[in-house]
């Protein structure tokens, strides 16, 4: 899946224009706010100046714009994508997800621009919306943008292309909001941070993972001084075929889930390398320098892994699995081999019965694969 990043573009300009006037008109549990997480940051370059008319009326009829809201795809903190509307305002940017139990939050809030100091000390503001790149063709283009933590992807990027050029108007606007995010727990109740971490590992989740990838020898712990320190989410150690995490520093349910799905992915690796290089095979990297995995090749498969498991879990009712090829797709341009793995435990007892098995297994070649080495 190719996704042309917006800077190979050679003039981000023309082609911003052009995907407004392709793209037509605007369109229409855990924490209540979740802010950047390890995988993406707000880069840090100087801003830049910006060209084009700065009158109070230029200003305002842009401001103008940010109302209503659009409809997408939106990749938390390097979580596979939920399905929900973003809505526009001159304080903020909120996502509210369509599914409450994809458990990223209620809401989701990202700030407008950020505030950055030019060399002689003044206070310039910097868009906190960039545009990652272009996917699809010129009859449907979908429009991938960076959020403060988060990818958002949307056929109808509105005034997100105009706000990834960092619009003259972004300095009428008042204060932008800026959640700092709660935790999942409070890593000073030690008692909730074990109680929440046994409840993950005794649940049918965490049982479903064990089936796939064997169970390590050890019972799965809390990530220890030195994973803190490095500020791990979690980790697992082959030498002795333990897995720890850390939920006391985590902001959502999700993301618990997601890096317990991670980490046995490793675990899968050391057991099934043959497995995984016959998957691998064809499979490009990661594109977005700020996604967890980039440059990494077994990162990008243990993300890999978990993002197929949250989408076979996403399309596991028939009603939702009416769209699951194209969803996949837009799991498959974040986390190139989501499809592959999706394919593969398509083909496990454990999801037999799930609805898109017939159709996503028709053609694929799995042969050798039936078993998990």
């Amino acid at each position: 899946m190719n996704i042309r990043p917006s800077h190979f573009l050679r003039n981000t300009t023309l082609a911003v224009a052009a995907a407004m006037a392709l793209a037509g008109p605007t369109g229409s549990a855990a924490p209540a706010a979740v802010a950047a997480q390890q995988g993406y940051a707000p880069r840090a370059e100087a801003v830049a100046g910006r060209a084009g008319d700065d009158s109070l009326a230029a200003k305002g009829a842009g401001s103008a714009r940010l109302q209503g809201s659009l409809t997408g795809l939106l990749s938390v903190a390097g979580l596979p994508p939920v399905a929900g509307a973003l809505e526009l305002s001159r304080e903020a940017l909120v996502f509210h997800p369509h599914d409450a139990s994809d458990a990223v939050g209620e809401s989701v809030i990202y700030p407008l621009y950020f505030v950055r100091r030019t060399p002689d000390g003044a206070a310039r503001r910097r868009s906190a919306v960039t545009l990652l790149g272009v996917a699809g063709d010129s009859a449907s283009p979908v429009y991938l943008f960076h959020l403060d933590g988060g990818v958002f992807e949307t056929a109808e990027p509105g005034v997100l292309a105009e706000l990834a050029e960092g619009p003259v108007w972004l300095d009428s606007l008042g204060a932008t909001r800026l959640d700092a995010g709660t935790p999942l727990v409070d890593p000073r109740d030690t008692v909730a941070v074990r109680t929440t971490l046994d409840t993950l590992i005794g649940g049918a989740y965490a049982d479903s993972l064990f089936q796939l990838f064997g169970r390590p020898e050890r019972p799965v712990g809390l990530v220890g001084t030195r994973g803190a320190s490095a500020a791990r989410l979690g980790e697992y150690i082959a030498s002795r075929d333990s897995l720890s995490l850390s939920p006391d520093r985590m902001t959502s349910a999700a993301q618990l889930r997601h890096t317990l799905a991670h980490e046995l992915a490793h675990r899968w690796q050391r057991r099934a390398a043959a497995t995984v290089r016959t998957l691998w095979r064809g499979v490009g990297p990661i594109t977005d320098s700020l996604r967890y995995g980039y440059g990494h090749p077994s990162e990008q498969q243990a993300e890999a892994v978990a993002f197929a498991i949250h989408f076979l879990q996403t399309t596991a009712r028939p009603a939702a699995a009416r769209g699951g090829p194209e969803l996949l797709t837009a799991y498959e341009r974040l986390v190139p081999g989501t499809r592959a793995m999706a394919a593969w435990l398509l083909a496990r007892p454990l999801y037999a019965r799930h609805p898109l098995a017939s159709r996503l297994l028709a053609g694929a070649t799995l042969d050798g694969f039936e078993g998990t080495e």
